[in-house]
């Protein structure tokens, strides 16, 4: 009888500890299938799983009371995780700061200051302390994702930083915001115009440059490769592409303010986080020659193209939703075009398309698909009634795989390249 009791009380705390655990110990094992970026924040999640697991067998009822509040609290993430994705102000703490460090990258110097401003968005060295307050100002608002962003370049030679210092140095009022965010695509670009336009003075002119693609082409094959007959389009939306993208902790409430606190500490003791270039990117260099090559069918690429017209078509529109807006179209270079693919240095560096993958294109699927994307921009841009949109061709002048570190990430050399680019379009279109 007592055995039986016995017996029954270690089956109910089994349950007990497995319930509260359960979520904890799902978010852990998905992130590692995710291979996330910020594997460091895994640690928040396996302390909870420890914490929770030894509260399990607490007999009392303010414990039980926390551990049902934190169950809760983790069953929630999933939904945070539709929502925040959908997000667009998803951004680093405000006047973040850390220091990249690399070994020996072409292109890259061997330490590198990031910060990001006020905004939470990165550093040009603008003067803006509230958007609202740019009464009959002019703006230039870069837009994109980490080809943009540029988070391995020093703050003074972002091809924003370096616009923003010769706006300056040559008496121009004009301020530069770089709101490209690793990871964004067209569909965050355009929440992310509607915002600012709702917060930025009417009488104010806007300059928005747009460098998408590699993002947008990269989730669209991603897509098609884990739902091939999905009906609906994972360039307009949020939505994970399978269901364990719902439980990557990368993108969870909880990460984010693990991130905050840890920002805070660190400007606390007036240090810097310091990134170290090889450490994020062992997961992907020197990977593509074990990947299983693939070519798309037809039927395939012009599902996606018809995805990337329906997307870029709804930028257009938001060009047009409020007068004093430019709206300049970047294509998206690659290191694909010049590229020596007998080269091992050179197939060390890609792992791109698409990421994070056992599989990836054929080389020649790479300049093709890339080439799909950009050619298409460019159609759709050129033949638009969009009177104040423009394009550049950046890719047919920025093709020297020396301007990059990976397939599409730019070094300190096309970072400056981009610069050029931009601003000799600006002077002679008279904006500038």
């Amino acid at each position: 009888m007592r055995i039986n009791t016995c017996l029954i009380n270690i089956q109910k705390q089994l349950l007990t500890t497995l319930f509260f655990i359960f979520p904890a110990s799902v978010f852990i094992i998905a992130g590692y299938v995710k291979l996330s970026l910020f594997e460091q924040y895994h640690y928040i999640y396996i302390l909870i799983l420890i914490v929770m697991f030894i509260l399990s067998f607490i007999k009392n009822d303010i414990i039980k009371i926390f551990l049902i509040c934190s169950w809760f609290f983790l069953i929630l993430q999933p939904i945070y995780f539709y929502y925040e994705v959908n997000f667009t102000t998803k951004k680093f703490p405000p006047n973040f700061s850390a220091q990249a460090v690399t070994n020996n990258i072409y292109g890259l110097d061997s330490k590198i200051d990031i910060t990001y401003d006020k905004f939470g968005w990165r550093s040009t060295g603008h003067k803006i302390q509230n958007l609202r307050d740019l009464e009959k100002s002019e703006l230039i608002i870069f837009q994109g994702g980490s080809t943009f962003e540029q988070s391995f370049i020093d703050d003074k030679k972002t091809s924003s930083g370096l616009l923003q210092s010769y706006l300056y140095k040559t008496k121009k009022k004009i301020h530069v915001i770089n709101s490209g965010i690793s990871g964004f695509r067209i569909f965050q670009g355009i929440l992310g115009m509607k915002e600012l336009n709702n917060l930025i003075p009417n009488d104010t002119n806007i300059i928005y440059v747009h460098m998408w693609g590699a993002n947008d082409w990269n989730w669209a094959l991603r897509s098609i490769l884990a739902q091939p007959n999905r009906l609906s389009n994972p360039l307009t939306t949020g939505n994970s592409l399978t269901f364990i993208d719902t439980l990557n902790p990368q993108n969870f409430l909880l990460t984010d303010i693990a991130r905050l606190i840890r920002s805070l500490f660190y400007r606390s003791i007036n240090s810097k986080l310091v990134y170290d270039f090889d450490l994020q990117h062992s997961e992907v260099f020197n990977t593509y020659e074990n990947k299983e090559k693939f070519i798309l069918e037809e039927f395939q690429k012009n599902k996606i193209i018809r995805w990337y017209e329906e997307v870029v078509q709804k930028q257009i529109n938001t060009c047009q939703e409020r007068a004093g807006i430019k709206c300049i179209f970047l294509d998206q270079p690659t290191a694909y075009y010049e590229g020596n693919f007998n080269d091992k240095s050179f197939l060390n560096t890609l792992w791109f398309t698409p990421s994070y993958s056992s599989s990836a294109l054929t080389p020649k699927g790479l300049i093709d698909y890339s080439k799909m994307f950009n050619g298409r921009l460019k159609k759709i841009i050129n033949t638009s009634n969009c009177k104040d949109c423009y394009f550049i061709e950046a890719s047919r002048n920025l093709k020297n795989p020396k301007l990059f570190y990976d397939d599409v990430h730019f070094n300190n050399h096309g970072a400056k390249e981009v610069y050029n680019i931009l601003k000799s379009f600006l002077i002679d279109k008279k904006f500038i």
